[in-house]
């Protein structure tokens, strides 16, 4: 899960919630709304407690005294693209790639905006634009792919990136941008065999036989991912990722013990790693085994990272399997806000509730977890056994 807060905006994320500090800030705009920097700060700590209505409302007071500054016209674009509101959004996509043309990242956030405000149009003159100007760029070709394939062009995209891979079939980035290309079109078949190509060009590269291995588990056909890794494993053994990834493929295939032993090996390398402590504390309390080290595991992740959903949802999930609802209660709603409402945070929460036997809220978080894309029939089963 996105853990997008730095630490600094973590910290002002806590003073300004509280009532005294926010009625503090107000009374400063209040004197001098137009503060330079005040409104933005403002903005910004709304995105990170995941008020965009305010944050937009904010940036634009803030834009109103410095017209020119790019980062608030982008953060507005962001928010509004959050909140739905994708015409807005390319009001303000456009005057920043207006302002920054030679900027990659702002024509990119332009063409983005153009295609989900339903002007395709634009984004592909955008698109058509950037080429002419950088015809040999391997960037505008990743983008090109990325942008056409993921709305309605795959067909186009993949036409494109096959044109470049003959002009240079030995090239590896041309055989990944094709590989993406397929994938976008649904060719999954197609993008395997261009990575496995890829692969056998550059046996002694780990860039390709990682994206093979990640398209696998994609795929869910995550023995054949775990086959991958291990290779990448054998010939680039000081790579502590590839642990982990090869412990997620045996987690995924029903081998726990393998998963732990992968897991474990990778914290002998990194003992203070808090995605790994949190892997493994999660695994544990995820299939309800050694669930004392789970908690044990997860407190020295939040330790590195207090605020972090997703370590607050493993570890309220431990307290939950332990039976110590109270406590797994607490966490979790704190889980749900910082992870900005993801499925399997609102249907733990769900769990907890339904222990506690407060049957509404239980309702309240299934169908959240539904609404945010959980499809387990089990979530059903659920729905259809609280009242």
């Amino acid at each position: 899960m996105s853990t997008r807060s730095t630490r600094i905006s973590r910290e002002l994320s806590r003073c300004f919630e509280s009532r005294s500090s926010t009625r503090t800030a107000s009374e400063a705009a209040d004197l001098n709304r137009l503060r330079p920097g005040l409104s933005f700060l403002r903005g910004w700590i709304a995105e990170n407690l995941r008020r965009d209505a305010d944050a937009v409302m904010h940036y634009r007071d803030h834009l109103l005294a410095n017209t020119g500054d790019v980062a608030g016209r982008r953060q507005i674009a962001f928010a509004l693209r959050r909140l739905k509101r994708p015409r807005e959004a390319l009001v303000e996509a456009r005057t920043l790639a207006r302002a920054r043309p030679d900027d990659l990242e702002a024509q990119a956030l332009h063409v983005e905006t153009a295609f989900e405000a339903q002007q395709p149009s634009e984004a592909v003159r955008v698109l058509d634009r950037l080429s002419k100007q950088r015809e040999s760029s391997r960037e505008i070709r990743v983008l090109r792919v990325d942008m056409l394939g993921r709305h309605g062009r795959a067909a186009q995209a993949i036409k494109e990136a096959e044109a470049w891979l003959a002009a240079g079939p030995d090239d590896i980035p041309n055989r990944a941008l094709a590989a993406r290309a397929s994938e976008l079109g649904g060719d999954w078949t197609g993008a395997i065999a261009h990575l496995q190509h890829a692969v056998e060009l550059a046996p002694d590269s780990l860039a390709p036989r990682a994206l093979l291995a990640r398209l696998l588990q994609h795929r869910n056909r995550w023995s054949e991912a775990e086959a991958e890794w291990r290779a990448a494993n054998q010939r680039f053994p000081e790579h502590v990722g590839v642990l982990y990834e090869i412990a997620v493929c045996r987690e995924h295939t029903g081998d726990l013990i393998g998963a732990e032993s992968a897991a474990r090996d990778a914290l002998k390398r990194e003992p203070d790693n808090p995605e790994l402590l949190n892997f493994l504390g999660y695994l544990f309390a995820d299939h309800a085994f050694k669930l004392d080290e789970a908690v044990l595991l997860v407190r020295r992740a939040l330790s590195a990272d207090p605020d972090n959903g997703a370590y607050l949802d493993s570890l309220g999930w431990a307290y939950f399997r332990l039976g110590r609802f109270d406590e797994a209660r607490r966490l979790l709603e704190r889980a749900v806000e910082r992870t900005g409402g993801d499925a399997v945070v609102h249907e733990h929460l769900g769990d907890v509730y339904n222990s506690l036997r407060l049957n509404n809220l239980a309702v309240e978080q299934y169908r959240r977890s539904a609404a945010a894309g959980n499809r387990d029939p089990g979530l059903r089963a659920k729905l259809g056994t609280v009242r």
